[in-house]
């Protein structure tokens, strides 16, 4: 029987100053005073709209069971908002909750983090930085442990805004987690047959290459790339030396820019960083294309952010520039706002010390081995 995927919203309507001299404007102006909720709502948070590129995935291996999903955040949280996404798996009357993500605004991040120095509460969240008008994507991949195995449960994916003091749902998607007990029990006929019982652990390896400013290609002699490629040469020649011992599961490439040029530009830029690395890996490691996973992520306002937010504290002008990347969206005059801020004086700051960090290609190679200290031999 084919699944059904079953949403609903619920809104609330927040008065405030801004609100209210909203309202007076649409009541000068003869509009319906029963649509006025409504709209104020979509003013006060811009429709943030989550959706998900392609169906989550949820297997289950041993005694975990794994979700993995992309995700687009559209739209403008005001401040004061915050937007969250809650996984859980429901089987029967148990809930078993997965990490959570949240987005919020700079200035929300700061008041949720001082709050969370002064709460015994431990936060188990996933973070990110929502610009105005910005995309953001989630790429999660989280695994959660379970006593023992429950079948036929299914993944609810709840959407929520909270503000300092109330929380709001947004909406919610389910999925449900079809019962593998045939499967499990094919393998366990299987295993019998078997001299030993296999144990892989699963890890991740991260890498980054750098690229100079519009190129597609890179070097193994611009900006430490020497070593990285050390490391990966070092880790493909373990990873193709025993099949028996090691199993690539995926790779994921995902390329980077800085925001010099279109926006359009550099979505294309980073699109053909990953697939030249791609054609890399191939040519010189004989990978198999399936298992390579290519993501063009355009201009990296959010690691930018990142950076400096580490540094504001102690330059000025550097809250500036945050201010502007949170005020002005990527079509709204960000990057010229920029480049007339201390004309220009702030701007070739960018470009020198943060922008050649941005042009990069971010490799994760998952990959099983095979843990010998853990093997079973049958009697």
């Amino acid at each position: 029987m084919e699944s059904q995927n079953y949403r609903y919203h619920s809104y609330t309507t927040y008065i405030d100053d801004e609100n209210i001299f909203s309202l007076l404007i649409l009541l000068t102006f003869g509009i319906d005073v029963q649509a006025v909720p409504a709209l104020l709502y979509q003013e006060k948070i811009r429709n943030p709209k989550l959706e998900y590129v392609g169906k989550p995935c949820v297997k289950w291996k041993d005694d975990s069971l794994t979700l993995k999903f992309t995700s687009i955040l559209n739209g403008s949280i005001k401040k004061g908002l915050s937007v969250h996404l809650e996984p859980v798996y429901q089987c029967g009357n148990e809930s078993f909750r997965f990490p959570k993500v949240g987005y919020y605004t700079r200035r929300e991040l700061r008041f949720r983090r001082r709050r969370g120095n002064f709460s015994s509460e431990t936060y188990k969240e996933d973070i990110y930085i929502k610009h105005k008008n910005d995309s953001n994507v989630i790429e999660y991949n989280r695994a959660l442990f379970l006593p023992a195995r429950r079948n036929d449960g299914i993944l609810i994916l709840k959407s929520f805004m909270y503000n300092c003091s109330d929380e709001e749902l947004l909406a919610v998607d389910t999925f449900p987690v079809f019962n593998l007990k045939s499967s499990v029990a094919k393998k366990e006929t299987v295993q019998k047959n078997l001299v030993r019982k296999e144990a892989w652990n699963s890890t991740t390896e991260k890498l980054v290459f750098f690229y100079a400013l519009d190129e597609d290609v890179t070097s193994s002699s611009f900006m430490g790339n020497d070593t990285m490629y050390q490391k990966l040469e070092g880790l493909m020649e373990q990873l193709s030396s025993d099949s028996a011992v090691y199993k690539i599961k995926r790779i994921e490439i995902k390329g980077y820019a800085s925001p010099e040029a279109t926006f359009a530009y550099n979505q294309s830029l980073t699109e053909r960083r990953a697939n030249h690395f791609k054609n890399y890996l191939v040519s010189a490691f004989h990978i198999d294309k399936r298992k390579i996973r290519v993501l063009g992520c355009g201009e990296d306002w959010y690691g930018l952010t990142e950076m400096l937010m580490q540094k504001s504290t102690n330059d000025p002008s550097l809250t500036k520039v945050l201010d502007i990347i949170d005020g002005y969206g990527i079509f709204e005059g960000r990057e010229l706002m920029l480049l007339n801020l201390s004309n220009g004086i702030v701007y070739n700051q960018l470009k020198r010390d943060y922008f050649p960090l941005l042009r990069r290609v971010e490799l994760n190679i998952n990959y099983e081995v095979k843990s010998f200290d853990e093997q079973v031999f049958d009697k």
